[in-house]
């Protein structure tokens, strides 16, 4: 990263503006270390660079937690979007995601779900809309619902689709 620090550096003065730049290093006993550096120059009269003043920090460790987390986020979306069975977050009333698998069954795009006129219930069977209307007036009242439970779904062409939900409530942003 040698070259990469030192072009930083020199558009750093050239441009007369600080910067911030995440390096590797190779310490002594052969390690890789991960450092931010962020560096401002002040000038002189003429605007020659006179001084330089910057910190170091080795960041090795928030690297390696990003990169774990990175790589498990990788996995985690790559089981939702491979998986048999049709995802979908649901918050506020809003879908955060779906995969591949949801479009298949119910016909609808994530932008589809997400029209304004578009709700969750409209991908429910008028025969079930009493079972996910309790279930919904439980769920805002705190009461106890099995998260495991049948239904019959409307496609977007208008088929009856019969399915099995699995419904897993969590912490998410600022509610659930």
């Amino acid at each position: 990263d040698r070259d990469r620090v030192a072009g930083a550096y020199e558009e750093s003065v050239r441009k007369q503006k600080p910067y911030e730049i995440i390096f590797r290093i190779q310490a002594k006993n052969g390690a890789t270390r991960y450092i931010k550096e962020s560096c401002e120059t002040y000038y002189n009269g003429d605007n020659e660079p006179v001084q330089s003043i910057g910190t170091v920090q080795d960041i090795t460790q928030t690297k390696i937690a990003e990169d774990a987390l990175t790589q498990a986020n990788t996995q985690y979306r790559h089981l939702i979007e491979q998986s048999n069975d049709a995802i979908y977050l649901l918050y506020e009333n809003k879908f955060e995601s779906i995969n591949p698998r949801f479009t298949q069954i119910f016909g609808y795009s994530l932008a589809e779900c997400n029209e304004p006129d578009f709700h969750f219930m409209k991908l429910v069977a008028d025969e079930s809309k009493p079972i996910i209307k309790e279930r919904m007036r439980k769920f805002s009242t705190g009461e106890p619902v099995d998260p495991v439970y049948e239904f019959s779904a409307l496609s977007k062409k208008g088929q009856i689709i019969k399915c099995e939900a699995s419904v897993s409530r969590f912490k998410y942003k600022e509610g659930v």
